[in-house]
């Protein structure tokens, strides 16, 4: 039987045999031309202007998609109240300054 690779707490233990790791930085640098090629800036700002409007309506995946891109992913931790106001108080700010640059509603000329 072969010896055991992680301990009672599921670390790997001194010896054990490593994963395969990242993929060396050539590899991203080509995945990273080909979306570059395949997804322009302008694709990309429709892709996000989007986004950005269905999470003014409401969409909650378009608000996660965004806030991981924009604040980061979420600590799995518990926050102190004062910093949960902090993060609160720049929701807020930045869903108000996403507000200004909304697509504005073509109002119907009156008759």
């Amino acid at each position: 039987m072969s010896q055991p690779t992680r301990d009672s707490n599921g670390r790997f233990v001194p010896g054990s045999p490593g994963g395969p790791g990242r993929k060396p930085r050539e590899v991203e640098k080509e995945y990273m031309t080909t979306m570059e090629t395949v997804v322009s800036g302008e694709a990309w700002r429709a892709i996000v202007e989007r986004a950005t409007t269905d999470a003014i309506a409401g969409d909650a995946k378009a608000r996660t998609w965004l806030s991981g891109y924009l604040l980061g992913q979420p600590i799995s931790r518990v926050e102190e109240p004062e910093q949960n106001d902090k993060v609160a108080e720049a929701i807020e700010q930045w869903r108000v300054a996403q507000l200004a640059y909304a697509p504005k509603p073509v109002e119907e000329p009156e008759e």
